[in-house]
């Protein structure tokens, strides 16, 4: 008798399994993007009924982008669902953020459908047809919080054609404790979990339990790092209460103080810290707004297409480089490529009055500038067109500086290789960050009306590591099959 070999698509499962049957969406993940979630989401779902397609009730925990698309790609499986959020509504963290503004293609520039936002995309000529996937009809790029409302009105709509598929809110307290013992003890003892008194949405009341066959994990990447020592001029005091900035999905007020003329400082050297340079540096919400301002001068829109192919090979092997190597140089090339395609633009006459037109005018005699300030050489993880546009200012206003172009425009200085020690409070709203640059013993300040720090996540309260205590080498292993570049839709 010959042996039969099942083939089966695994990728999905292998980058987000933690656990004997659970799998975790969020903790360690390489593309994070609101899309990247959703995508992950339902690949994870397909995968999963492939190679197990008898299976019949799924517990998500999470109810963020990622776990509303597995929640309602399972159920429309003919899955048992239970959804779990924490708070009081799915995509709250999105719901509290009217200034940070999202597409699910609007950072996939150069790539010439980055322009229109609607997802999925409606061109069949070019995209495939995706019957249960999220839909959003905004053509330009939305706030978070208009965004979260139409990922939320899809998913109940999806919800009152799925009966079997539920949603508790606020889930905290002692409701929080009893599906965290869950998740470590009472899933591998094959118990059942109690959810007698949880706060349902819509008309359901419920009571309910679930022995669920499979959990997926979709409870965000943890809480943001934006913490800075208090630092008295001569050295950071740890122990003193520390400068804590405002977190990514949180409004802030930078806009506010670089319209009054407030000097910005920025920490990091990752995407956020790229966005808030440029929200800084220009009027404008977010860089697609710059770009097309950029386009309106005919011959600056002939330079910009005329190096787009470039950007794009340059943004392409970076993407697939950093998916087969743990080497952070991938990134390091891509960005001296990028800085060497707009060095090249600057000298352009029509690239430099396009681009000084997009930056802050001030008011006469008096200064104002951005300074940016990262621990490496290079930016790091960031989209290209962040990237483009931090490098297209840099170079212009440096080449201007002969000129004196930009004379009556806030200025940029961005510094490398700058270990920040603290924040010491001068007065009401002034500060000066302190930082130590690479190799020197002096201590370099910089004064700012506004910081933004962009650290990242602290690892320590990541929700998917607290849920399933995964090993480093575990952890290590799944992540860098997470790296592969996803599909932009399923």
């Amino acid at each position: 008798m010959k042996n039969v070999l099942s083939v089966f698509d695994c990728f999905g499962l292998l980058a987000s399994k933690v656990a004997p049957n659970v799998f975790d969406l969020s903790s360690g993940q390489y593309h994070v993007s609101l899309r990247d979630q959703i995508v992950r989401g339902r690949l994870l779902v397909r995968d999963l009924c492939a190679v197990n397609s008898s299976f019949d009730s799924l517990l998500v925990v999470g109810a963020g982008a990622g776990g509303l698309a597995v929640a309602v790609e399972a159920a429309k499986r003919g899955k048992r669902v239970v959804v779990l959020e924490a708070s009081g509504t799915p995509m709250w963290r999105q719901m509290s953020a009217s200034r940070r503004y999202v597409g699910p293609f609007m950072y996939e520039w150069p790539w010439q459908f980055s322009r229109n936002q609607e997802y999925p995309p409606k061109d069949l000529t070019i995209w495939d047809h995706f019957e249960t996937c999220p839909t959003l009809s905004a053509v330009k790029p939305s706030t978070a919080k208009e965004f979260a409302g139409q990922i939320l009105g899809w998913f109940d709509a999806q919800s009152l054609a799925c009966p079997e598929l539920h949603t508790a809110v606020d889930v905290v307290g002692a409701l929080q404790k009893r599906v965290q013992e869950y998740l470590r003890t009472g899933f591998r003892t094959d118990q059942s979990l109690d959810l007698s008194d949880m706060s349902w949405r819509g008309e359901f009341t419920g009571p309910l339990n679930i022995k669920p066959e499979y959990i997926v994990l979709a409870a965000g990447m943890g809480v943001e790092n934006c913490t800075l020592p208090h630092h008295d001029g001569v050295e950071a005091k740890k122990e003193e209460d520390p400068f804590k900035g405002t977190m990514f999905w949180e409004d802030d007020a930078l806009q506010e103080h670089a319209k009054n003329g407030g000097d910005i400082v920025v920490i990091g050297g990752g995407d956020g810290a790229l966005q808030d340079v440029l929200r800084a540096l220009t009027n404008h919400d977010h860089p697609m707004q710059t770009l097309e301002q950029l386009e309106k001068c005919k011959d600056t829109a002939e330079q910009l297409e005329r190096v787009r192919e470039q950007l794009q090979t340059i943004d392409s092997q970076a993407r697939l480089m950093a998916g087969w190597s743990w080497d952070p140089s991938e990134w390091r090339v891509a960005d001296r490529l990028c800085r060497e395609v707009t060095a090249g633009l600057a000298v352009q006459a029509c690239v430099r009055t396009s681009v000084i037109e997009c930056l802050r005018e001030l008011d006469a005699g008096r200064g104002q500038k951005v300074t940016l300030l990262i621990k490496e050489t290079y930016f790091d993880k960031a989209y290209m067109l962040n990237r483009f546009l931090v490098h297209l200012i840099h170079q212009v206003l440096e080449h201007a500086k002969h000129g004196g172009e930009a004379d009556k425009r806030i200025g940029f200085d961005l510094r490398t290789e700058m270990n920040v020690q603290g924040v010491q409070k001068v007065g009401a709203e002034k500060y000066k960050v302190h930082c130590l640059k690479a190799e020197e013993i002096v201590t370099t300040s910089f004064d700012a009306d506004y910081i933004a720090v962009r650290f990242g996540i602290d690892r320590k309260s990541i929700p998917g590591l607290q849920m399933v205590h995964l090993r480093g080498d575990d952890q290590r292993q799944r992540t860098t099959l997470s790296r592969l570049p996803l599909p932009f839709v399923v």
